[in-house]
């Protein structure tokens, strides 16, 4: 491997904590880095359904019901807990709220400059 590559994964694996010690990101973790993706892909797809439905807004779960403690959102729907549970209580107005928050929250954040 040379230079230039081993370089390039290990500012990656530093940048997403995605990797070993040595930066190399190993078979587990390109699985999770995957899985991540095709999760914020079904969201956004659930998403832009919410947009449409005129009544019966669906639930944003998507079953992967992991709350990371850094942003204490569920890791698969990107709701608080108390999002997820008033879900089944809320109007469809409030259930159209929590969507716009979570399309909010799929956004990258701004590269700091």
């Amino acid at each position: 491997m040379n230079r230039m590559t081993t370089d390039a994964r290990t500012s990656d694996a530093a940048d997403t904590g995605i990797g070993d010690a040595d930066g190399a990101m190993t078979s587990t973790d390109a699985a999770a880095a995957l899985g991540r993706s095709e999760e914020r892909r079904a969201l956004a797809v659930r998403a832009a359904v919410a947009r449409r439905a005129v009544r019966d807004v669906p639930s944003p779960c998507i079953s992967v019901c992991r709350i990371d403690a850094a942003s204490a959102l569920c890791t698969g729907c990107l709701r608080t807990l108390d999002e997820i549970a008033a879900w089944s209580r809320m109007e469809d107005a409030g259930k159209r709220r929590v969507w716009r928050a979570i399309e909010r929250r799929m956004r990258p954040l701004p590269s700091p400059s």
